[in-house]
């Protein structure tokens, strides 16, 4: 069963609410005549759902994606087998994360550097 954050959809749907850039064009999953605090809880759930969704997807192709085989690869490279062990999440989340410092290298270059710094920090 999914989990939402309900905390954080009324949240949203306050912010939506209360917020005047925000307009009945900016719905995306609800057809809304008008901006009422209900249409904006429904856009904010049907936003919720839409990323626990994605979540849940981006979490079952984890172990077959290329950032955990690249992962994998590095710590075979770097001589570090032990680390090929972790859930297959946390290393797409890792090589993932690399790409905001070396965002014009490949996922290959990435992910040794992931590794060297997973290792350099004593996480493993």
């Amino acid at each position: 069963m999914a989990k939402y954050n309900k905390s954080e959809i009324m949240k949203n749907a306050w912010a939506m609410f209360n917020s005047y850039e925000w307009d009945v064009e900016n719905f995306k999953f609800v057809s809304a005549e008008n901006k009422t605090f209900s249409n904006c809880l429904k856009e904010a759930w049907a936003e919720e759902k839409e990323y626990v969704e994605r979540k849940a997807k981006e979490t079952a192709e984890a172990p077959k994606s290329e950032e955990a085989k690249a992962w994998d690869w590095a710590c075979r490279k770097l001589n570090v087998n032990d680390l090929q062990n972790i859930d297959a999440t946390d290393k797409v989340f890792y090589v993932v994360d690399m790409q905001k410092e070396m965002w014009t290298s490949n996922v290959w270059a990435q992910a040794i550097k992931a590794v060297e710094l997973y290792v350099k920090l004593g996480l493993a």
